[in-house]
């Protein structure tokens, strides 16, 4: 039974995230690979500079695990 209420509910995931993702995408946030990142529309050399994908996703990991370790620790912080 179990089993059956996962596989509903990850099929039912799917199916909304096709329908729906696709709806939020098109009318709210307007994707559009015609729009330019903001590291190549604001370049200054200094705050906004294109990053290679890489580095970029190095980052992102780096930081989401930096916080993730010290999240016990704020939780507890009086």
């Amino acid at each position: 039974m179990t089993t059956l209420i996962i596989i509903i509910g990850f099929l039912l995931y799917l199916i909304l995230y096709f329908t729906y993702g696709k709806k939020l995408e098109r009318n709210v946030v307007k994707a559009s690979d015609d729009n330019e990142a903001p590291s190549k529309r604001l370049y200054d050399g200094v705050d906004y500079i294109p990053a290679r994908k890489e580095v970029l996703f190095g980052h992102h990991f780096a930081s989401i695990a930096a916080i993730s370790s010290s999240a016990p620790f704020m939780i507890t912080w009086p």
